[in-house]
């Protein structure tokens, strides 16, 4: 997904460049690719970074070097999660009780 994100532009960041973006928020960050674009296609805006997935987080939190604020946590109605690792950094997902199946 890296590539796509750089080099084809997926989420059209590059088209909003120059339109005074000032916070962009990137949910879901992994390991921070998309907020490394809009760190460099908007200098002057804050980027607010959010992964909860701890083996992810510690590598998006190399980034906070580049002054993008990293916050590991997760947004939910309060039901207890249970995080499954599948090996992979984007694969890793979080399930309720009731999807444990």
């Amino acid at each position: 997904m890296a590539g796509k994100i750089h080099r084809f532009d997926c989420y059209d960041l590059r088209k909003h460049t120059g339109s005074g973006i000032k916070t962009f928020i990137d949910i879901g960050a992994n390991v921070g690719t998309t907020s490394i674009m809009a760190r460099i296609l908007f200098p002057k805006a804050r980027i607010i970074a959010i992964e909860s997935a701890k083996t992810t987080f510690e590598k998006l939190k190399f980034f906070s070097n580049w002054f993008i604020e990293c916050f590991q946590f997760a947004l939910g109605d309060g039901k207890p999660v249970r995080f499954h690792d599948r090996g992979h950094l984007s694969l890793n997902r979080f399930y309720t009780e009731d999807e444990k199946d």
